[in-house]
Order: C-alpha cells, then structure tokens, then sequence
C-alpha cells in the first residue's frame, strides 16, 4: 500500500500525525507498506539561513507567552502519542529546503524513510538545524551514512539551491496532509474517493504554462484517498491573480450586490457578537469585508463605534458614502490592524475568499488586532475543505470541524457555534457560524 506523505519538516502537528501514522501501520501488519515523502514548506519566505526563534514567534504569535501557551498544547498533544517536543533546545527556526532536497533525490533509491524521520526526531527532539548550516547542511539527516552511500546524491546537494520544493504561501499546519492511496484490491480502512479540484499548481509567478508541475499529484484511478487527522489535503494553490480577479468582480458588481443583499436578515449574526461581548453598549467593531454597507449601518444605528474594511475599492467607496462611517481600503492578505484596538471582529461571509494556506496569518493578525478579551464572528460556508476559482472568484468552503481546530492553532477560544438558517436540518444549513474570543490575560 502506498503512503504518500505530505509535511514539513519542522511542522510539529506532522511529526505528531506520522507517529499516529506509524501507529495505524503497526495495526495492519499483514500489509506491505511503501511511504514516499512529498515536499511542502510551511513557511516558503523563510531566509536560506532560518531566523532566530523567539524573532519567529514573536512575530507568529504576538508574544512569548502566546507561543508557549501553543507550544504546551503540543507538548500534551505530543505526549499522548509518544512524540517528546523540546522546544527548549530549538535556537533557529531553518529553512528547509535542504531537507526536502535531501527527501527528494532519496527516493529512487528507497531511503526516504530514515532521513524524513531523523529530520523531526533531530529538530524537534534534539534541537538540531536541519537546515543549511555550512559544508554540512542535513548532517542530522544523514547521520551515520559512509561516503559510498552518501555519492548518489552528491552532486544533487551541491546544486540544490536551484531545487524550489513545492510550496503554499503561509500555509498553516491544518494544511498539510498525510494522503493514504489504497488500492481497491487490499484496502482494509475506510476510504473515499478524493473529489475533483480546479487547480493544483503552483503560484510561483515565473513558472509557465509549459513547466508547471502538481502540487499534489491526485492518485491513480485505482487507488482512493484518505486524510489522516488532523490534516487536510491541499485543493488548489491559489494564485496572487485569482484573488485579484475577485476584487474586480467585486468591484464590477458592486451596485448589484446591494441591491442583493441590503435586505438580508443576518441579526442572528449580529447577536451572536455582541452577546460575546456582554451586549455592551459604544462597541469599537471592525466590520471585516464590509462590502457596501449594510452591516455597518446597522452596527452604527444600534450606537457602536463601527469601522469598515474591504478590499474592493468599490466597495470601500460605496460604504463610505452610505454609511459616513470610517472605511478602510485594505487587501486581507496585507492586514494592517493596529493593535489591541477593537472590542470585536465581524466578519460576516468574508473569510471564505481567504485561501487555506492564509487563513492562520489572516487570523493572527486579527487576533493581534483584538483588545483582550475581544471576540470574532465569523459565517462561512459549508463544504470539505474546498477551494475553486471559477474564473470570476475565489470561493472556499471548509468542513465545520476545520474552524474549530483552527481556534487553538490561532489562539483563540472557542466561545459557541451554531449553523444557519436556523430551524432546517442540518444538511439545509450551508453556513457555519463560529464565534471565537481572544483571551483575557
């Protein structure tokens, strides 16, 4: 059975899920097992030379504190499945790159397995870098390797730097994926097939047509697809244009999608925020994805201090002159929130136009922008885990249990839940509704 497994290595919800992983496999023992090592960087703009750690986390998470809070979280997570984290030890945050080199021109060879394992045990056990460090950038890697075996890949190490891995842009670890192709013939696990995605290739912008590769190559037509929790397979690689190409749609439309929407009955929403916040009264809120108004008016008629933010200049025009209220014109990929500024979030079907591989830099910077204590709402729409461009925009809809694992990931607390319209079955409900808050210390 072939194991393709999609990770990071300095991911540690990966090193986490490829010890699950080798749990399950000693499950089935009557089954041959084949793992392939594909590569994925969680963060594709780190310097060849890594950054100092507590730089990195103080920008990933706000404060020391926040990331040993986080950190804690792994370590019990950690414990249950016999993974030790040491974070204690770890001084740089590497770049991979290296490794993933490493994994790559490994695999002709069948010697992915024990670098890929080394690579966690070595970073997150030991502290070690495993990046480029020197004459010897994956030494950890390749510990206790001779000169004979190490020659094959000699000349690939040398050159490695031309070697881009394949990459999502901030991508989170709820991102990454453990994808399991089980052949019909000898699948013991319950399986679904993988569905169809728009796009899977990558975003860097000086790849033709001609020589894009997959991201993630889908199996072959006899195989199925599972995800081991709690990891998710990537749909699509969003590029910088599709995303443009939404704002333009949006701003081509904008009249229309008044015209649409201003009558629409979301108090349920508005409710779901400010009983977070006691229902107190003067409320600074950022209304996030504005669009042209509607929201706001009714934040700023009910007495609360109400700003608006969107990424369509149309948008922003036209809530500007309905409202008279404070609207900020910014892209949602390029936050820029002053901090500990507003009591609440309200982000109200906008999110959803925020790639996967984003969202926990998008939440992170509201989090920041949140006072202590302060709450977002968010309404999304229903899915699994899917992302497609339909060549007008950019849409995601995500399974409910993948915004709730995204709270702790973000550093928020979960505060309730609940999906809409209200009173229909569940499968008639294609919105869901978190509300998260940020804590109080």
């Amino acid at each position: 059975m072939l194991i393709e497994i999609i990770a990071d290595t300095i991911c540690p919800w990966c090193y986490i899920g490829k010890q699950r992983l080798k749990k399950a496999m000693a499950m089935r023992p009557a089954l041959d097992f084949e793992l392939r090592w594909r590569p994925f960087q969680l963060n594709p703009t780190m310097p060849l030379g890594g950054i100092e750690r507590d730089t990195y986390l103080m920008t990933r998470f706000g404060t020391l504190d926040r990331a040993e809070r986080a950190q804690d979280r792994l370590r019990k997570a950690g414990q249950e499945d016999g993974v030790s984290f040491r974070f204690d030890r770890i001084r740089r945050i590497p770049n991979t790159v290296a490794a993933h080199r490493l994994l790559r021109h490994t695999e002709p060879y069948g010697l992915q397995e024990g670098p890929g394992r080394r690579a966690f045990d070595a970073y997150f056990s030991a502290g070690q870098d495993t990046g480029e460090t020197g004459s010897s950038p994956i030494s950890p890697l390749t510990s206790g390797w001779t000169a004979t075996k190490l020659q094959p890949f000699s000349t690939a190490l040398d050159t490695g730097r031309k070697f881009s891995s394949r990459t999502n842009r901030s991508a989170s670890p709820e991102s990454l994926a453990f994808r399991v192709s089980l052949s019909r013939t000898n699948s013991r696990f319950p399986a679904r097939r993988p569905p169809k995605c728009s796009s899977r290739f990558s975003t860097s912008p000086d790849r033709t047509k001609e020589n894009r590769q997959p991201c993630v190559k889908r199996p072959p037509n006899n195989c199925y697809s599972i995800a081991w929790k709690p990891f998710r397979i990537i749909r699509m690689n969003t590029t910088r244009s599709q995303l443009d190409a939404t704002l333009r749609f949006y701003d081509a439309v904008a009249d229309r999608f008044w015209e649409g929407t201003h009558d629409h009955d979301v108090t349920q929403n508005y409710a779901a925020l400010l009983n977070a916040l006691d229902n107190r009264d003067g409320l600074r809120i950022l209304d996030f994805g504005c669009g042209p108004g509607r929201d706001l008016i009714w934040f700023r008629d009910h007495g609360h201090d109400v700003i608006g933010l969107d990424g369509a200049a149309a948008f922003v025009e036209d809530a500007r002159n309905r409202t008279g209220c404070e609207v900020w014109h910014q892209d949602f990929l390029a936050l820029e929130l002053p901090p500990a500024h507003f009591d609440g979030v309200f982000a109200n079907a906008s999110l959803l136009h925020v790639p996967m591989g984003d969202i926990s830099q998008v939440l992170a910077r509201i989090f920041a922008g949140l006072k202590p204590g302060g709450v977002l709402f968010a309404s999304n729409p229903r899915g699994n885990d899917e992302e497609a461009f339909d060549g007008q925009r950019f849409r995601s809809k995500w399974r409910d249990e993948t915004w709730l694992e995204l709270v702790p990931t973000a550093g928020f607390e979960p505060v309730d839940h609940y999906w809409r319209p209200s009173g229909l079955p569940r499968d008639q409900q294609p919105w869901f509704a978190p509300v998260w808050r940020k804590p109080a210390d």
